[in-house]
């Protein structure tokens, strides 16, 4: 498709005729992040009107790693509105990190120790991770991120937390079959 609505998706400079820029403009309401008016998603076609997320996302909430979204062309350009068609399973965790406490290339290394391979490095010393839905984040992953936040040397939100979500239903089911 060669619309007005694709050339609104700011295509990228290297012809990859399936990725596009994509920018979310984040709430007036989100108070955490009032200093972000907005943030580019990075979009892979997956059919018409159909993209996977192909970053590691900051301030977004509701969209992951990997999710299959739509965007809804009105007009000839694609609107604001953005619905989820096919969650990752994965969840996004940002953090802040005090660089008088941890280095970027420590945390980099503890990240990559933990499983997580997806992330970007923003910012104001912020980090947005990705948590593959197959890695157990309850354990060892939010342990740590708990520590590192005691010793004061990071801060961190659960932006987007399917991992709970999982548990919580297995969580149910267990206690039924233990009734």
């Amino acid at each position: 498709m060669n619309s007005d609505a694709d050339k609104d998706l700011h295509k990228l400079l290297n012809d990859d005729p399936d990725l596009y820029k994509y920018r979310y403009e984040v709430p007036e309401d989100d108070s955490f992040y009032d200093f972000a008016a907005g943030e580019s998603l990075w979009l892979r076609r997956v059919r018409e009107g159909v993209f996977k997320v192909v970053n590691v996302l900051f301030f977004v909430r509701g969209y992951s790693f990997e999710d299959e979204v739509e965007l809804v062309e009105y007009e000839g350009r694609w609107v604001t509105r953005i619905r989820l068609i096919k969650s990752s399973g994965n969840s996004s965790v940002t953090l802040h990190y005090v660089e008088e406490k941890i280095s970027r290339d420590v945390l980099l290394n503890k990240l990559i120790g933990l499983g997580i391979d997806h992330f970007e490095f923003g910012m104001q010393n912020f980090v947005a991770i990705s948590v593959p839905s197959d890695v157990d984040y309850f354990g060892k992953i939010r342990s740590e991120l708990d520590a590192l936040t005691e010793q004061g040397a990071i801060y961190f939100e659960e932006v987007v937390m399917r991992h709970h979500q999982r548990r919580s239903l297995l969580d149910r089911f267990l206690e039924i079959f233990d009734n």
